[in-house]
């Protein structure tokens, strides 16, 4: 008797259009999700700091019920937001070096303070919004966006 080489049967390869149809289960499902407003592109100078203060102000932002999200508290008993390097990357993929260009960059338009503390054992930065120079840039870059025909932050 001749045996003949069996080859285990493969699954057949799945369709395009299938692909696609998970793609989209996958996509509409995700909470890994970031609102992210071209106007802090605008207000911030780039597109890595315009993501990192997209994020500043969320976490800085009351949630759905209206209490604060930050937890950190700084020398002058003001909330502030304590986040590392890792968190960062982890949150919204910013890595070592564009995060400290970034947040410098914040730093020097005033729209942040960042004073380094301990948070749960940890030298951590202790990010401040300053609501104040925020709002006037973002007035100002939609001032100047209108001027030039884009959209509107309203």
């Amino acid at each position: 008797m001749i045996q003949k080489n069996i080859v285990p049967e493969q699954e057949p390869e799945e369709s395009q259009l299938a692909k696609i149809e998970k793609f989209v289960r996958w996509e509409a499902a995700s909470r890994d999700i970031i609102d992210f407003k071209c106007i802090y592109v605008d207000v911030a100078g780039d597109l890595v700091s315009g993501l990192l203060l997209s994020q500043i102000v969320f976490w800085h932002l009351p949630d759905r019920y209206g209490k604060t999200k930050l937890r950190a508290k700084n020398r002058k008993k003001e909330l502030c937001l304590a986040k590392n390097r890792s968190d960062w990357l982890e949150e919204c993929r910013i890595k070592c070096r564009p995060y400290d260009l970034a947040i410098k960059k914040l730093e020097k338009k005033g729209i942040v303070s960042v004073t380094n503390s301990l948070f749960r054992n940890k030298r951590t930065p202790f990010i401040k919004l300053n609501y104040d120079v925020l709002l006037d840039l973002i007035d100002k870059a939609d001032r100047e966006n209108r001027m030039r025909g884009l959209p509107s932050g309203e």
